[in-house]
């Protein structure tokens, strides 16, 4: 709800901010009531954005970014809720078309080119091999 009060918005390249994925963390939990919360998010600030709010272009881009981080854990969830997990990333991939960081296009450029389901097995397959690349 900050953003609808932010007059200016800066993007300033330099290194003043550390990221650290925790595990248990709410963008690192595969649960389905993670994503459904994800949904309701997705659907609030996208009618927010698409009906001209302030920052409108910063948030798409952030939300962007969001659907990313979802699509990386989806290979995480039990089969019982990857189809309804699915679903909700598919009403979403609107979003990509706001995509800004290399990952995020990279993302996008693998769902336009090969569709959902491919580039949510190659996530998972990616993150797999990431994984054991670390480990070793």
């Amino acid at each position: 709800q900050l953003w609808q009060h932010v007059k200016q918005v800066q993007i300033a390249s330099l290194p003043l901010y550390g990221y650290h994925h925790r595990t248990g963390s709410l963008t690192t939990t595969p649960a389905l009531r993670v994503d459904e919360s994800y949904d309701k998010i997705f659907n609030y600030w996208k009618q927010q954005c698409y009906n001209g709010c302030i920052n409108g272009p910063t948030i798409l881009v952030y939300l962007a970014n969001l659907w990313v981080s979802r699509g990386y854990q989806y290979h995480k969830h039990s089969p019982e809720d990857k189809p309804a997990v699915r679903q909700i990333l598919q009403r979403h991939t609107d979003l990509l078309r706001f995509a800004a960081t290399p990952k995020a296009k990279r993302t996008a450029l693998l769902v336009n080119c090969f569709g959902l389901r491919a580039t949510l097995a190659l996530l998972g397959l990616y993150w797999n091999l990431r994984s054991y690349i670390k480990r070793c």
